[in-house]
């Protein structure tokens, strides 16, 4: 035991140490893999402005009750760490204190997961996971039509699904500019059984565990891959590596910077999924992206960048003529210049991704028999400014309500008739494409019909038109399934506005809610934490509510286009 809690304080220096002021990151880098999808340069400067903001943040959390460490909790970040190295038998202060000052480098390979057979993908396409019974002991499947599957061939395609993982194998490098405050510290961890074994054929080259090791007198490599028995194999490669090695991020004042490749997607992607995604519009125009985050005293400031080369304006988020306009008061609200382009570039992508999932084949069959491009005939009309409002409930249920501009209201209104019959199959074949990414584009897609793909739905998905009222043409979208979230969506046009909710009472009021202008940008998010809480403070708990109110005051997330990139930007205010 002795010896693994060795083991894991090694690798924490080497998580910690970080290169020591080091000037040579060139010198470093070389170390990690040429191939990285991924490399990213993280401050460790204890002193610096990123590290004192953390500092203040920890005890502010400590003194409101939010970090509860059982029966003694540090005060202070110092406290909170001299604790945590104790237990290895170092010293925060003495021993890892001295080491901080400089660049911790990592880098991440990543190899795609196999893709899934056909026949496991066709069963899944069709597999409807919420209708699952459990009838004495024994579970019965059912399709999204609502007929039985075999319980063989489900459980044999879900058990494929869950052995296609990616591999991913990260590697953190880093020179230290003091080599006798890190031979000191790992003089206590042999003491208490690490190893520090020669590495033959690699001069100066010391083995500390499995897949950690130290060069020279200074500098430090360490191996975490999925495969542990790769790992001391693979820090060989590292440790004997001379050339260059990719190129790293250069940190400025940030915290944390990051370049990343688009094959990073195979993190989430199976080999084909990546290679279609490679080949589409936008994968051929990507070429990186860069972020960065940056601590001070008034708040968390986050940007990316995404380098696309040869993509038309007209398919990139581009800011609006003017301000956009937000609903004042809500605790989550979002706002869209023009949401047509961000709805038509996903459904673009939708169709190359995934060409034989059921969403394409079914907006395919409505296409043909209407003799319309769905892209252009539904899409396109929400050619104007949108915004949506999301609101937690303290039972952790969730509503929301939005409102869009048309193009042609009048034209809409013919339409919405015509593809009502349509659109729970268009639903259901939307929630094959994957529920989690979906969830996460209903702030910034919102008032298209797509939106209640967002949700999981059951093969009783129906489509009914409400009573009419006045200027209001409404449907209700029912047989939804979500669990906290709501089990309807009501869609249509009140006035001359398109609107989309969980309820027509919601549809209605956002038709009324009144907004203030916000700064330019194509999409905005905006978080007023005492708005949320106000509203969902009970389902967090009230310790953890005082912290947040202590800590954050708001957020505000925004993405445009700019000279063919897009540019991402995110502010989390601290709370004063």
């Amino acid at each position: 035991m002795r010896r693994l809690v060795a083991i894991i304080a090694a690798v924490a220096i080497c998580v910690a140490s970080a290169g020591c002021g080091s000037s040579d990151g060139a010198e470093t880098a070389r170390h990690l893999d040429p191939r990285s999808d991924a490399v990213v340069a993280i401050d460790l400067d204890y002193a610096s402005a990123n590290w004192k903001q953390v500092k203040r943040l920890y005890a502010r959390a400590v003194r409101e009750g939010g970090l509860d460490a059982g029966e003694f909790t540090p005060p202070t970040l110092n406290g909170a760490l001299e604790a945590l190295t104790s237990s290895t038998g170092l010293s925060f202060a003495d021993d890892i204190l001295p080491l901080l000052g400089g660049t911790l480098q990592l880098g991440v390979r990543t190899e795609p997961a196999p893709p899934l057979s056909a026949s496991a993908r066709d069963v899944l396409e069709r597999f409807d996971s919420n209708a699952t019974r459990v009838t004495g002991g024994r579970s019965r499947y059912f399709d999204y039509d609502g007929k039985p599957m075999d319980p063989q061939e489900v459980e044999s395609a879900l058990r494929e699904q869950d052995m296609r993982q990616p591999s991913t194998t990260v590697t953190a490098a880093y020179r230290v500019a003091d080599a006798d405050a890190l031979e000191r510290a790992l003089g206590k961890l042999r003491d208490q059984g690490l190893e520090s074994t020669p590495i033959a054929g690699i001069d100066g080259a010391r083995r500390l565990g499995k897949g950690v090791g130290v060069l020279g007198d200074d500098t430090l490599v360490a191996v975490l891959a999925d495969d542990e028995d790769q790992a001391d194999a693979l820090l060989r490669e590292r440790l004997k590596a001379t050339g260059d090695g990719p190129a790293m991020p250069e940190l400025g004042e940030s915290l944390v910077a990051a370049h990343l490749a688009p094959t990073v997607l195979g993190a989430w992607l199976d080999r084909e999924e990546l290679q279609r995604a490679l080949a589409s519009t936008a994968g051929r125009a990507l070429r990186s992206t860069e972020v960065r985050l940056k601590l001070d005293q008034e708040a968390a400031r986050a940007t990316a960048l995404m380098d696309f080369e040869g993509l038309a304006d007209d398919e990139l988020p581009l800011p609006g003529p003017g301000p956009l306009a937000l609903p004042s008061g809500e605790g989550v609200s979002s706002a869209s210049a023009d949401q047509s382009r961000t709805t038509v570039f996903l459904a673009r992508l939708a169709r190359e991704l995934y060409p034989d999932s059921r969403f394409v084949r079914r907006v395919e069959r409505l296409e043909a028999r209407e003799g319309l491009k769905f892209e252009d005939a539904v899409l396109r009309q929400f050619s104007g400014p949108s915004f949506s409002v999301l609101r937690p409930g303290r039972d952790g249920s969730v509503a929301f309500g939005a409102r869009s501009t048309l193009r042609d209201p009048a034209a809409m209104r013919a339409l919405l008739d015509r593809i009502a019959p349509d659109l729970p199959g268009i639903l259901e074949g939307l929630q094959g494409l994957g529920a989690t990414g979906l969830t996460s584009l209903l702030l910034v897609a919102p008032d298209a019909p797509l939106t209640p793909a967002a949700f999981a739905l059951l093969a009783g998905v129906d489509v009914r038109k409400l009573a009419a009222a006045g200027s209001e043409q409404l449907y209700e979208v029912t047989g939804l399934e979500n669990g906290s979230g709501p089990n309807r969506v009501v869609y249509g046009l009140i006035g001359d506005a398109f609107v989309v909710a969980s309820s027509a009472e919601l549809a209605r009021e956002v038709a009324a809610m009144r907004t203030e202008p916000a700064p330019e940008a194509a999409t905005r998010v905006r978080v007023d934490f005492a708005a949320l809480l106000e509203r969902a403070g009970g389902w967090l708990g009230e310790d953890t509510a005082r912290a947040v109110r202590a800590l954050v005051a708001g957020a505000d997330v925004n993405a445009s286009a700019k000279d063919g990139d897009v540019v991402g930007e995110a502010e989390v205010r601290w709370a004063r």
